[in-house]
């Protein structure tokens, strides 16, 4: 019979579901528990030196089925160093080993670990003991899915290297079952990614400024994916990428804009530009109406919305200027929005839709404010504007509120802009390649431009968000709208 825990399969196939948290049973044979308590019981101990570019050697030792430091627990530990700021209460899910959970004791953080590998408890209990640091870190045995596992009030950072195999992976089948699970992403749609965002989703008055960053497979594409905190509003930045082999793994950062703090809401507006010169010029500020009766596009155009349509504006400090270029800061917030509602950014602020315009972005500043505009708006469903067809959010993401719209948007904008107390901020570099990534994927899908001379080439940005176009093999920059014509 079975033990505690272990429940008989009842198809006659001889398997044992053993069960290791409330969200994950193994399934095995008699012969794979026999062997896994036999690699458990007889398995040797290794000793391991994991090398800090920063901080001095930490010496461990991992008993069998603990996950040691490998290169991806290296680009954890150095995301952990690009934070800045005070240093608080961290916690660790899938500590192992230790090395992360020690890695940030020694840079001042005091840690709250959990495994649902009991040798790996006991190896970070004895890890920490053995580098000076239990004070600490303190261990239990558990994580996502077990009935009593929950994230600590004053958490202020949490860090999870992601589990990014699949069950059918040809590594994953070769690993003894505790290393599987401790490995394995879950097959339901997000994996363990979703189940964590849903967990803080319900926590957001006890965790309203946590600070989380994962380790995820990006290519291959594992069902754990940045996307799906994006669409819940959640800002992000990448800390790391690295090629692996044939993988790619990043470090990203997860946060809600302005520590979880509401917009100021307006039922009715004349135009939320104007009535943006109000808000603060110190902190994350900004303000949404569901109702604009007004409104404006570049040079003083008419912006027409509709009830429903989103329309806010952002406030952000004029320090942000002197380290993006304005017109870049307009095309890359343009190119993110574009990329979160699955729609194409026309250089420079357009939002674009198989052709037809969504939406727009636009900025705005006065010589003798502290503070530069930024207003959205973004059409629900498709309509006839002065004659010309235009496309809605409706086309690209389906049936979302406005509210849930604004979040996403929120959430894009505050990860280009937003000066987070614990994070560095975005370099031009930074910023330049991933709104020319989203760029190009709109040029790439058969988009022409032509000047009022020739056809011409789009071949890059520039840091002042100037196009980069060639013309007869010559190459000239373009920061003038007027003065090229883009047809989808």
């Amino acid at each position: 019979m079975p033990s505690s825990g272990a429940e008989e399969a009842n198809d006659n196939s001889g398997l044992v579901g053993i069960k290791v948290c409330a969200n994950w049973r193994i399934w095995m044979r008699i012969g794979e528990i026999d062997r896994e308590v036999e690699i458990s019981t007889f398995g040797q101990t290794r000793d391991f030196i994991f090398d800090s570019a920063v901080y001095e050697s930490i010496h461990l030792k991992i008993p069998p089925t603990v996950y040691p430091p490998r290169r991806d627990t290296e680009i954890l530990v150095e995301a952990i160093d690009r934070l800045k700021g005070e240093t608080g209460f961290a916690t660790e899910i899938g500590c192992g080993s230790g090395a992360i959970s020690i890695s940030l004791a020694r840079r001042g953080w005091r840690v709250n670990a959990c495994d649902i590998n009991p040798l790996a408890v006991a190896a970070t209990r004895g890890n920490a003991i053995q580098n000076d640091v239990a004070d600490l870190i303190s261990v239990e045995e558990g994580g996502p899915g077990e009935e009593k596992w929950f994230i600590p009030d004053n958490t202020d950072l949490l860090v999870w290297n992601i589990p990014y195999l699949l069950s059918l992976d040809s590594e994953a089948s070769s690993l003894g079952p505790m290393e599987e699970a401790s490995l394995s992403d879950r097959d339901e749609q997000g994996g363990w990614s979703a189940f964590l965002l849903e967990y803080l989703e319900k926590c957001q008055e006890r965790l309203p400024g946590i600070l989380v960053i994962l380790l995820l497979r990006i290519d291959p594409v594992s069902p754990s994916k940045s996307s799906d905190w994006h669409r819940q509003g959640w800002a992000s930045r990448c800390l790391i990428t690295e090629r692996l082999g044939d993988e790619t793994l990043e470090a990203r950062c997860f946060w809600r804009p302005g520590n979880g703090r509401e917009a100021e809401l307006r039922l009715t507006s004349d135009s939320t530009m104007d009535d943006a010169r109000m808000l603060p010029t110190e902190g994350w500020q900004r303000l949404r109406a569901v109702e604009q009766k007004g409104g404006r596009g570049r040079r003083g155009a008419e912006w027409r919305s509709e009830k429903g349509d989103m329309t806010a504006t952002w406030s952000l400090n004029q320090r942000i200027l002197k380290r993006i270029d304005a017109g870049l800061l307009q095309t890359s917030i343009g190119a993110e929005i574009a990329s979160r509602l699955s729609m194409d950014c026309k250089w420079p602020n357009d939002l674009m839709h198989e052709g037809e315009k969504a939406g727009g972005i636009l900025l705005e500043s006065g010589s003798n404010q502290e503070s530069i505009r930024v207003g959205v708006g973004i059409n629900r469903y498709p309509r006839e504007f002065g004659g010309a067809p235009t496309s809605g959010w409706s086309e690209t993401i389906g049936e979302s509120e406005a509210e849930a719209v604004f979040r996403m948007v929120d959430a894009a904008i505050a990860s280009i802009a937003e000066n987070h107390s614990r994070l560095p901020h975005l370099s031009t570099s930074e910023l330049m390649a991933s709104t020319w990534s989203n760029l190009s994927r709109t040029i790439s899908t058969g988009m022409i431009a032509s000047t009022k001379t020739s056809d011409v080439r789009i071949a890059g940005l520039e840091k002042s968000g100037e196009l980069q176009i060639l013309d007869s093999y010559v190459m000239e920059n373009c920061g003038d709208v007027d003065g090229i014509l883009m047809t989808f």
